[in-house]
């Protein structure tokens, strides 16, 4: 009886210890997350956190593990499901002023002059550091031809006209391949015309700009202009 009595007596502290140990917690999956499943039927709960490219995903599980995903992976629905994921910004851009919005949406500001001929805005075009008049309502963009000398920019022919200041018709140059940079933007290719502005009484602009950046260049950077700020926001 003895005997059974100190087996009782010993056992019993070890079982106590063994109540008192706690499995971790599950991690609970805030809204953010949602249940992925693959095609072979396995299931993924995660947050996308970035599109790295048209097919692939970098998605976080709850427990904070990252994986890259391909869209192929996933059943037909989930895959139409990322084709339409679009990041949510990290700030509540209301609270925000213009320019600091803009900021934290990836635009540079540029600064307008203002003197008389209209807004100047200056811009690196090849080697140069050139200035032009900003004019959304010119068609293109246009170098004056000694500006465009000194950007270094390669000249050759072109197919569009215009007409000078006397009523004549001239064949203007181009070049296909000239570089553009507004401060610490990304640079953007893109062709620009090149004409003597004084054929078209340009010899007020010559005075204050290199040349006048059109319609056809300002969606390449995709630009906002605050007009009482005297600010052009770009982002390429």
């Amino acid at each position: 009886m003895s005997f059974r009595l100190l087996l009782i007596f010993i056992a019993l502290p070890f079982t106590l210890l063994a109540q008192d140990d706690e499995k971790p917690a599950a991690v609970e999956p805030g809204p953010e997350f949602r249940k992925f499943t693959s095609k072979s039927g396995k299931v993924l709960v995660a947050k996308v956190v970035n599109r790295i490219d048209d097919e692939t995903f970098t998605m976080e599980t709850p427990e904070g593990k990252a994986y890259k995903m391909s869209v192929n992976s996933f059943i037909k629905s989930d895959a139409m499901w990322l084709d339409f994921w679009e990041p949510e910004f990290a700030v509540d851009l209301s609270t925000l002023e213009t320019d600091d919005a803009l900021e934290k949406m990836g635009f540079t500001a540029v600064s307008i002059r203002n003197p008389e001929i209209g807004m100047i805005v200056e811009v690196k075009i090849g080697e140069a550091n050139l200035k032009l008049l900003l004019n959304p309502s010119a068609k293109h963009t246009i170098l004056d031809v000694e500006s465009a000398d000194r950007a270094r920019i390669k000249i050759t022919d072109s197919s569009t006209a215009f007409n000078t200041s006397d009523g004549k018709q001239q064949k203007a140059k181009q070049s296909p391949n000239a570089t553009f940079q507004f401060g610490d933007a990304k640079e953007v290719t893109a062709t620009v015309l090149v004409i003597d502005l004084s054929l078209i009484g340009g010899a007020k602009i010559q005075k204050e700009a290199d040349g006048i950046l059109g319609a056809d260049l300002l969606p390449q950077f995709n630009a906002l202009v605050d007009y009482s700020a005297k600010i052009l926001y770009v982002k390429p």
